[in-house]
């Protein structure tokens, strides 16, 4: 799932100075983000949770963020954009914008008190250049995202940060910051957050709609990476979430994941088999393991049974009851998972085609 929380910083107005080329550069800049974000929001705005600030306003105001009609006419022209954009077309995009669903009415706060001075940023240099009061709103926007995540959703998804800046580029960064008071609107599940509480998480910092349509293999190259790298089962871990909440925010509709673990023995048996070092099997591995939690393309699952007949009854632990289910990985590869009672997988092994063992 996809949640997008627009930065104040998208919106406010670069002010110009005529004979300097960086500033007519960032004033394009500007214009041309402005208008593909508006395009998209128009385009997804139905399908999408996209929120705004109800703040925003008054940052603009604050940092004198508002472009005024003639000075906004006579830029335009200056940098020879008349022929296609009029100044009615960007104000009818900031409105637009203005208008959309407030997060703070979706947690239902008023305010959050957070500790500025020592907010974890992995774009803090970048951020700098906005000055102090912008930067703040920008970790304010990401505390938000990371308290729709918590407290509403309840599960992993895609925080998607909209903004701008000189180069066209989306990432993955990773932010934390301490909340030390809140001030909620009415009944909240903010209530059940302690004080000072921990927030954090990755965020994707989006600056061109047109990397959302790309957003998927970059998600996927960065999860390969972290798996090939992984030192511990906590990362290996990270990495089936990241995949799992990445498949499922493609599906027409979202599930809740399966709740899911790793067995003893499973670590051990995928690097036996190379899907520790190699990108394509860490690829579908990481899609099986995904599958699995989803509940996805389930013609590729069969029971693993106590006999070599089809009839043979499914095979069952000792311990739990938990049923013994193969899925396949691809033709030479296949894995072994548990599946308890109460709905719970534990991935078991990865095996090869003849294999039908399957650790307790």
């Amino acid at each position: 799932m996809k949640v997008f929380c627009i930065d104040p910083f998208l919106l406010a107005y670069p002010r110009f100075e005529e004979n300097t080329d960086n500033c007519a550069e960032e004033f394009i800049n500007y214009i041309n983000t402005l208008i593909e974000w508006g395009d998209f929001i128009d385009g997804n705005g139905d399908a999408e949770d996209i929120y705004v600030s109800f703040l925003t306003d008054q940052v603009l105001a604050e940092v004198n963020g508002f472009p005024e009609w003639g000075e906004l006419e006579k830029t335009i022209t200056h940098v020879n954009l008349d022929k296609t954009i009029q100044v009615h077309d960007i104000h009818s995009i900031i409105y637009r914008i203005l208008k959309l669903p407030s997060i703070e009415e979706k947690i239902n706060i008023n305010e959050i008190l957070f500790d500025f001075q020592n907010v974890e940023c992995s774009i803090s240099n970048y951020l700098l250049t906005r000055g102090t009061f912008l930067q703040e709103h920008f970790y304010r926007i990401a505390i938000l995202e990371c308290l729709i995540e918590k407290l509403i959703y309840k599960e992993r998804i895609n925080k998607l940060l909209i903004t701008r800046c000189h180069q066209h580029s989306s990432q993955i960064i990773s932010f934390k910051s301490e909340i030390l008071d809140h001030e909620p609107i009415r009944e909240s599940p903010i209530f059940n957050l302690d004080k000072p509480d921990l927030v954090g998480g990755d965020l994707i910092f989006c600056t061109d709609p047109e990397y959302i349509s790309n957003l998927y293999n970059s998600v996927l190259e960065q999860v390969v990476e972290l798996w090939k790298n992984s030192t511990s089962e906590q990362v290996y871990n990270e990495a089936v979430m990241k995949y799992a909440n990445d498949a499922n925010s493609q599906l027409e509709q979202p599930k809740l994941l399966l709740a899911w673990s790793f067995g003893r023995k499973f670590l051990e048996t995928l690097k036996k088999l190379g899907f520790d070092k190699e990108n394509k099997k860490i690829e579908i591995l990481l899609r099986s393991c995904a599958e699995t939690i989803l509940e996805e393309n389930l013609k590729d699952t069969h029971h693993l049974r106590t006999g070599k007949s089809g009839n043979s009854s499914q095979r069952e632990r000792q311990k739990d009851k938990a049923k013994a289910w193969r899925r396949d990985i691809d033709y030479e590869y296949h894995l072994h998972y548990w599946k308890t009672l109460d709905n719970k997988i534990e991935f078991a092994s990865v095996v090869t085609h003849n294999d039908m063992k399957i650790p307790e």
